[in-house]
């Protein structure tokens, strides 16, 4: 998609010429982040404007897409705390294998480990903090969707 993002920086083509892919990318990147072509100029749209088959709009230059991550629940299998391995983005492990908890600090994209409680989020760093934590609520590991 980051790709298709690049090259819609610098569209030239009535949204109704668009394929359905680039349609779509202008509608998950949302208005605020593009500009309309008005009597040859560019103009910024506000959030709530619609995209109009007749008019060309592209993606502002600045714009970068937000980085998108997987949680993985720190789970116990066989006396040891870790996490299955099949969402992991770019894995170097196969499908399905436990990753042990230290494993997980060296994944590529690791972000660290998080507790949701509510609406509180925390990251904690520390392998002990997550063992004593894990006990009495519920902790993931964050892991970069798109690294590498």
């Amino acid at each position: 998609m980051s790709e298709m993002i690049e090259q819609l920086k610098n569209n030239k083509v009535c949204f109704g010429e668009l394929s359905a892919e680039e349609k779509e990318v202008f509608n998950k990147v949302g208005p605020e982040n593009c500009l309309l072509r008005h009597h040859a100029k560019w103009m910024a749209l506000r959030s709530k404007a619609k995209f109009y088959h007749h008019f060309t709009y592209k993606i502002r230059s600045d714009y970068q897409p937000d980085q998108e991550y997987v949680d993985l629940e720190i789970v116990e299998n066989d006396g040891w705390l870790g996490a299955d391995s099949s969402e992991l983005p770019n894995s170097p492990f196969q499908a399905n294998e436990f990753v042990h908890l230290h494993c997980l600090l060296s994944m590529p994209g690791f972000v660290g480990f998080w507790e949701y409680d509510e609406v509180i989020v925390e990251k904690m760093v520390l392998l002990s903090s997550v063992a004593i934590r894990r006990k009495y609520h519920t902790v993931y590991a964050r892991i970069e969707k798109n690294n590498g």
